[in-house]
């Protein structure tokens, strides 16, 4: 058996309690007539995420009893879509109306199911429902589809499928990335009105507030990148994103101060960087860039700089130590030699400029076989081509040989 609590409005409880008759044997007892059960369908549908008829079997009220454990009302029902018997019973343990002078709204009502549904009813997500099953599976199953539906499974209930799920939380989490800032505003901004102002100031009450985010996701990446700016203040470079380039190519530079001293408190015969880029952190829905400029951007790809230390912990804010460190970031559409090494050109020399007496250096960088990395990566950091670098291993392998 499953057990769980639904709030009714209490104006819903008068409409299931329109049409009473009584018992022709007890007084105090009265049947609900009417059809009142579509009204607790739309609860238990929109709690257990699934489609859900019920018939009706027993519906009764009880006016005064001398048993206090019987319940005002008390709905029996089966649900009709199922080929097994799956039986509801609803009930209310107190008149909710018996107390003229209580401003409650709603009433508990405890919904206990015997046996689980059977019924293969395909779940809609729409509308609310879709964007809070996605926010439930975000925030309480940490994004995972399939603990959601074994969750909802175990409660009995017929959830939908995995893919669906899943099709559902990742459309939500596009349209939140997208439209990070829809809730975001700036309160007694400098583009304020002489006019507003002046009324702000006969006015306390009332606060003048302007929105400076908009759908356009270039103004966003500026606004967030300039509050960055005002907020992570370092000795040499402030603010998270370095640099923002959006035509003909989108292009990311994103790290801080912090991040490279990271890497100076790593010695520099035990840095080891992992340099790999990756589809799934990023999400611009073509349907954003499509319209601007030949078809919109390329696939959007965030690059990762990972700092391991050979042998021992890396060293964060002076006291904090984590086996790993990211310490740069490159967004971007276009995936050559001449983007990489370009951002590897700009993280080079931001570093050394807030270590002018250092130049970057790690022991061992690791990437995959990706022809652009391999030559970005010695063109920014060693100053040399593929072939240079292969000449001294030529000479190590004919020394060998010799």
């Amino acid at each position: 058996m499953t057990e769980y609590i639904l709030p009714f409005l209490n104006d819903d409880i008068k409409k299931i309690l329109s049409n009473l008759v009584v018992d022709k044997t007890n007084k105090d007892k009265f049947h609900i007539n009417g059809k009142f059960m579509p009204v607790i369908e739309t609860y238990v549908s929109k709690h257990e995420k699934t489609t859900v008829q019920l018939r009706k079997t027993n519906a009764v009220v009880y006016k005064a009893c001398e048993r206090s454990t019987t319940p005002f009302i008390r709905v029996n029902a089966n649900c009709t879509l199922c080929s097994e018997n799956c039986r509801y019973t609803f009930t209310i343990q107190k008149d909710p109306f018996e107390d003229k002078e209580s401003t409650k709204e709603y009433t508990d009502a405890l919904v206990s199911i015997t046996n689980n549904h059977t019924h293969n009813g395909i779940v809609r997500l729409t509308g609310q429902l879709r964007e809070e099953t996605a926010q439930e599976i975000k925030h309480s199953f940490n994004g995972s589809s399939k603990k959601y539906q074994l969750s909802q499974i175990a409660k009995g209930l017929n959830p939908p499928s995995v893919q669906a799920l899943r099709k559902c939380h990742s459309q939500y989490t596009q349209q939140q990335s997208v439209n990070i800032s829809t809730n975001i505003v700036i309160q007694n901004d400098v583009n304020i009105s002489v006019n507003e102002a002046k009324l702000n100031d006969n006015n306390q009450n009332q606060k003048t507030i302007t929105n400076k985010y908009s759908s356009d996701f270039y103004t966003n990446i500026i606004t967030v990148s300039e509050t960055y700016r005002g907020c992570i203040i370092g000795n040499k470079i402030n603010g998270y994103v370095q640099e923002v380039s959006t035509y003909p190519s989108l292009k990311l530079s994103i790290f801080t101060e912090k991040q490279f001293e990271s890497i100076n408190k790593t010695p520099e015969k035990n840095r080891i960087l992992h340099f790999d880029a990756t589809g799934s952190l990023v999400s611009i829905p073509q349907q954003y860039t499509k319209n601007l400029f030949n078809g919109g951007y390329k696939r959007i790809l965030n690059y990762f700089m990972l700092l391991k230390n050979y042998n021992q912990s890396i060293v964060v804010d002076g006291k904090t130590k984590h086996k790993t460190a990211i310490v740069g970031e490159y967004i971007t559409s276009q995936h050559d030699v001449l983007s990489i090494s370009s951002f590897l050109t700009i993280f080079k020399d931001n570093y050394e400029k807030c270590y002018p007496n250092e130049i970057l250096k790690f022991r061992l960088v690791c990437i995959d076989y990706s022809w652009a990395s391999i030559h970005a990566v010695l063109k920014a950091l060693n100053h040399e081509t593929v072939i240079d670098s292969s000449i001294p291993w030529q000479y190590f392998s004919a020394s060998i040989i010799g």
